[in-house]
């Protein structure tokens, strides 16, 4: 999959081209054609690697806008109306967001809550898998489709549950502690080799990052 960046200057842009550069992958496009798929991510780094590792892996005939707000985690939330209302002819968007502390029951019930006070009407919400959701989404006059993706693994014992989790277990390190503590303290060398492990094998990334690939491939999926 393609990313086109709705800012050429963030954070998100700067990250994902460089990511793209060093491990060679193509998905890239700075001026591509028009999309009528969005892809809102709601935390930072590591976030933006994880999606580009995904979208190297995915059908290069597809592309999406890629937009990261300025708030993070539940606040980048408000964010979701103003490109609904910004980008009139988007049908599809996919947000991605991590579990942090919240049970994640309770998060999918934040994002919802929170969706409804901007004006958005929810119908036909549908948990397709445990960290998976797909609602239809109705704002001034017009629906479009919401899939929103909650980085973690279960298996990973900690309080807190991060994209971390996920590069965590791909380097195949016991878990004592945060896992977004653990990663911080490996080195630049160290994160490179996990990278080029998920770059390399699509089984193995797809192993260690299930409801990435699922949300960005019912974000594909869904007719444009």
């Amino acid at each position: 999959m393609k990313l086109t960046f709705t800012d050429l200057g963030g954070a998100a842009a700067i990250h994902i081209t460089r990511f793209s550069r060093r491990f060679g992958i193509s998905i890239v496009e700075r001026v591509g054609k028009p999309s009528r798929k969005m892809i809102v991510v709601g935390d930072g780094t590591p976030d933006y690697e994880v999606l580009a590792v995904v979208c190297h892996h995915m059908d290069g005939e597809h592309s999406a806008y890629l937009s990261k707000p300025e708030k993070t985690g539940l606040g980048a939330v408000d964010s979701l109306k103003l490109y609904a209302e910004t980008f009139k002819d988007i049908a599809a968007f996919l947000f991605l967001i991590d579990q942090e502390y919240d049970e994640l029951e309770e998060l999918f019930a934040k994002v919802e809550q929170k969706l409804r006070e901007v004006g958005m009407e929810l119908s036909a919400v549908n948990r397709v898998a445990r960290r998976v959701g797909v609602s239809e989404c109705r704002l001034g006059g017009r629906s479009f489709a919401l899939v929103v993706a909650v980085n973690g693994l279960d298996h990973i014992q900690s309080h807190r549950h991060t994209i971390e989790d996920h590069l965590v277990a791909a380097a195949g390190l016991a878990v004592d502690r945060d896992p977004k503590s653990i990663w911080m303290s490996l080195s630049s060398e160290e994160h490179r080799r996990v990278f080029e492990g998920l770059i390399k094998s699509r089984q193995h990334a797809n192993n260690h990052l299930p409801q990435q690939f699922q949300a960005l491939q019912l974000l594909m999926d869904h007719p444009q």
